[in-house]
């Protein structure tokens, strides 16, 4: 892990800066193809299966239209492909570790204050998350 920059690194700071903020604020045409395999390239070291299709629009305007057209659809793919495991592997970590130290009244209050949290969270037509905990009543 890097903790500091050395003097060299230092002094690239703002040619750097000025590169990417010139990418960033850029109107040239995309390379579609590299940004494609680019996007294949991260969903290979991510261990993941890379979309089937990918969409390109003419401007950021299009793709917030697209993006809230296309919403519902692509969040309930994203959810459910990552959302069942990281929800498992959290939960279950971190509800064990409030299990162990909370009282049976505590965690029938705790249980009910996250199920109305999640409840409000997953309105709207969202998927329903896991049931949040089980605690003998």
């Amino acid at each position: 892990m890097i903790t500091a920059l050395t003097t060299s690194q230092v002094a690239m700071l703002d040619e750097v800066r000025d590169e990417w903020l010139a990418i960033g604020l850029s109107t040239d045409p995309a390379d579609r193809s590299a940004a494609e395999n680019g996007v294949r390239l991260a969903y290979a070291r991510a261990g993941l299966a890379a979309p089937e299709i990918m969409v390109w629009l003419d401007s950021p305007l299009a793709g917030c239209v697209g993006s809230a057209m296309l919403g519902d659809q692509v969040w309930g793919q994203v959810w459910g492909q990552v959302g069942d495991q990281v929800w498992g592997q959290v939960w279950g970590q971190v509800w064990g570790q409030v299990r162990s130290r909370t009282s049976r009244r505590g965690l029938l209050a705790l249980r009910d204050a996250i199920d109305a949290a999640l409840a409000l969270e997953f309105q709207d037509g969202d998927p329903v998350a896991p049931a949040a905990c089980e605690v003998a009543e």
